[in-house]
C-alpha cells in the first residue's frame, strides 16, 4: 500500500506531492506538506473571493466632466465643485441601483440667470424646453 501511494505520488501532476513522496528525509516531506498546504489555502482564498467579487456584478462608473466653456469670473469654481458633488451623489446611487438603472443627484445649483449669460447653453436650454413640451420634432 505505501509503495503504491508512493508511485502515485512521484507521477502526480501537482508540483508539491511529487517532492513530498521523493523527500529523503521525514523532515523535507513535512517541509514540502507545509508548502502544499499554505499554496491549497492561497488558491481557495484568492478563488472564493474573486469569485464572490464577480458574482456581486458591481458596477464601475467613471463620469469626467470638463468646463471649458464657463469662463464666468467664479462660476467656474462653483460649477467644478458642483461636478464634484454630482460625482459623489452619482456613485452613492450605484450601490442599490439594478443594471442599467442610472441614478441622478437631485440638487440643481445653477441659476437659470447665469445660464442665459451663456450664448451657448441658452440655445441648449431653449432646445431642452422646446422638445421637453412637445414643439421641436
Amino acid at each position: 500500500m505505501r509503495c503504491a501511494i508512493r508511485d502515485w505520488g512521484e507521477s502526480s501532476s501537482c508540483h508539491g506531492i511529487p517532492h513530498m513522496a521523493q523527500a529523503s528525509t521525514f523532515c523535507a516531506a513535512i517541509v514540502w506538506s507545509i508548502i502544499l498546504a499554505f499554496c491549497a489555502v492561497g488558491f481557495v482564498y484568492f478563488f472564493t473571493s474573486t469569485l464572490s467579487q464577480y458574482l456581486r456584478f458591481d458596477k464601475i462608473v467613471q463620469l469626467n466632466v470638463s468646463f471649458s466653456a464657463f469662463e464666468i469670473t467664479g462660476f467656474r469654481r462653483q460649477m467644478e465643485r458642483t461636478a464634484r458633488h454630482f460625482s459623489r451623489c452619482f456613485q452613492l446611487g450605484l450601490e442599490a441601483a439594478n443594471f442599467p438603472s442610472v441614478t441622478f443627484c437631485n440638487i440643481n445649483p445653477y441659476k437659470k440667470s447665469k445660464i442665459q449669460m451663456v450664448p451657448a447653453l441658452q440655445a441648449l436650454m431653449t432646445v431642452y424646453e422646446l422638445s421637453s413640451n412637445g414643439t421641436l420634432t
